[in-house]
């Protein structure tokens, strides 16, 4: 489901031309542009853009360090589930071995 920029600005409160200035200043969302050229943004862009405002405008952050949280927030985002990936194989790879262990001790059991 998409939205119509005049529909975002009615959502965050700002005019039409601050989310297209936001999105010449943070390139993390660019909404898709329909047939007409109209913007039209996903949930995903809006939630972004609360965001963007809060950090703006209720902490109070130039555009610099809004940019700078948001980029650090990403890449701490790709760093957690990259890590949280790796221990879900360590697991998958550990209750292998276990099962592998079990296989291997039912099998001395055969021989003793």
């Amino acid at each position: 489901m998409y939205f119509k920029i005049g529909e975002v600005a009615k959502l965050l409160k700002v005019n039409t031309s601050v989310l297209r200035y936001w999105e010449s200043e943070f390139t993390s969302f660019t909404p898709v542009k329909s047939e007409k050229k109209q913007r039209m943004y996903k949930r995903k862009n809006i939630e972004q853009l609360f965001l963007i405002k809060k950090l703006l405008y209720r902490d109070r952050f130039s555009i610099e360090g809004a940019r700078a949280i948001l980029t650090k927030a990403k890449k701490d985002l790709k760093g957690f589930y990259k890590e949280k990936k790796i221990k879900e194989k360590l697991k998958d790879s550990m209750s292998l071995a276990q099962v592998l262990l079990l296989d291997i001790q039912d099998s001395k059991k055969l021989f003793e």
